[in-house]
């Protein structure tokens, strides 16, 4: 059996897909774990409709205790085989979790791709591949650990896998429940250490919807931080030079960097806690991001941002601001 674990937190207008996708997979022998995470709107009365209909979806009520938490719920509640991780306005393709299971090898982390799901003007629907020239690979874990940071294989997310319940009981591989954002990228980096390596096939199963209002498309929050604190906890498990120059860069670019343009792109002020993270993450890392980055104007920006002076941390503001976020559609 396959288990699907859905956290759900006021979703009550994407839940539908995501569930409807998992009742129609070819593959009969899954269930559907859906946590209610705190919701106001009618998510949950939504959920408990479709546990009516269909006797392999059982759901779970909870506070608002963020996803981390209810994707243990998840776990400890799960009976199958096997685990999926699905978000809650997400949807899979109809032979996704069939592919999975034939595809699957033991002591391996099986991965597929995805595509992403662009809502705009409330209706039209936007596609894109990310990954279109990936391709089918098959990575031993300590290859697959050295570059795990800069690694095109979706390793920072807990979706697109497929996870065996055995290995996560055995080795107390859980989400932590204090860290809101990046926790995602601190599991998979615990399960990649316990098992033999990475299986990736280039199939696009799995497709994202990208929308406003969503946690990654919402702006500046304070928990963003804690991302810093996964990154921390991925670079304490390795201890080897060359290594910890990339995942440096990582720890740098894609959580200190990415947590002060976030909140220069909301306009949000960083409290005295938060910079001092951030800085200790700059200074710690500095060194081995300009080891390993090739760009000279990166290198600029890491420059500017570890500047003293308040005028050109006001400049580099100015630029996220006008540069960054408009393409984002932030601003």
């Amino acid at each position: 059996m396959v288990s699907i674990i859905i956290p759900a937190y006021n979703v009550e207008k994407y839940i539908f897909r995501g569930i409807e996708s998992c009742i129609a997979q070819t593959y009969k022998d899954i269930e559907v774990i859906v946590i209610n995470d705190g919701s106001t709107d009618c998510t949950f009365k939504i959920i408990s409709d479709y546990a009516e209909i269909d006797h392999r979806i059982r759901v779970y009520n909870q506070q608002n205790k963020g996803v981390s938490v209810a994707r243990n719920k998840g776990i400890e509640e799960a009976r199958g085989d096997y685990i999926i991780f699905l978000d809650a306005d997400d949807w899979l393709e109809n032979t996704t979790v069939e592919e999975m299971v034939q595809n699957y090898k033991c002591r391996y982390l099986l991965s597929f791709d995805y595509k992403l799901i662009y809502l705009q003007n409330n209706s039209s629907l936007n596609e894109i591949l990310p990954n279109a020239m990936a391709k089918d690979t098959l990575i031993e874990r300590n290859s697959l650990i050295k570059s795990f940071c800069c690694s095109e294989y979706n390793l920072i997310s807990s979706c697109y896998k497929l996870f065996d319940r055995k290995i996560l009981i055995e080795n107390n591989i859980l989400f932590e429940p204090k860290i809101h954002n990046g926790e995602d990228g601190l599991f998979v980096f615990r399960y990649l250490l316990c098992v033999d390596g990475l299986i990736y096939k280039n199939k696009p199963y799995w497709n994202i919807l990208k929308r406003p209002g969503s946690a990654t498309n919402s702006g500046y929050n304070k928990r963003m931080a804690t991302a810093i604190d996964a990154a921390t906890m991925i670079v304490s498990y390795i201890d080897h030079d060359p290594v910890n120059a990339r995942y440096g860069k990582y720890y740098f670019t894609n959580r200190a960097f990415s947590v002060k343009k976030s909140a220069a792109c909301s306009g949000a002020r960083l409290s005295a806690e938060e910079k001092e993270k951030i800085n200790t993450a700059v200074k710690r890392y500095a060194k081995n991001y300009i080891q390993v980055e090739k760009s000279v104007p990166k290198k600029l920006k890491l420059l500017m941002y570890n500047s003293p002076f308040c005028v050109v941390h006001g400049l580099l503001t100015i630029y996220y601001r006008i540069f960054c976020c408009r393409e984002k559609n932030m601003w």
